[in-house]
């Protein structure tokens, strides 16, 4: 193992950067890997039974296509926004909130009479 990261420590830019590519891919796909099998075995396989309130046999959906749902939505979502996938994204990220506060909206719960002023003091 040693030896390797020397070998690739030695070699081009060119062919380290396709290591790191390599590597991070491989790296990404075990995480993605471990998740779904977490992800089975917390919400449970395709296969299980429901049993609903009026004692029906419901076939609950897994993962797969709960996740293919999610994917299918989110994919005809960006095709019919109207810039497309990244005018979607622009609205959604450039999207704000705007607050007016005026005299006529403007509703006291506190009393300011009974408190003192303060006046201004300068500093030296």
């Amino acid at each position: 193992m040693k030896r390797l990261l020397e070998e690739i420590r030695a070699s081009e830019e060119r062919v380290r950067k396709r290591w790191l590519i390599g590597l991070s891919s491989v790296t990404m796909a075990i995480v993605i890997g471990l998740w779904l099998v977490y992800i089975n075995v917390l919400v449970g396989s395709e296969t299980e039974v429901e049993i609903s309130d009026n004692k029906d046999l419901v076939q609950s959906p897994g993962i797969a296509q709960t996740f293919k749902a999610g994917l299918v939505f989110i994919i005809d979502k960006l095709k019919t926004s109207s810039k497309g996938a990244l005018g979607y994204l622009g609205n959604i990220f450039n999207y704000s909130n705007e607050i007016n506060i005026t005299q006529e909206n403007l509703d006291r719960n506190f009393i300011l009479d009974s408190i003192e002023k303060i006046y201004n003091t300068n500093l030296p």
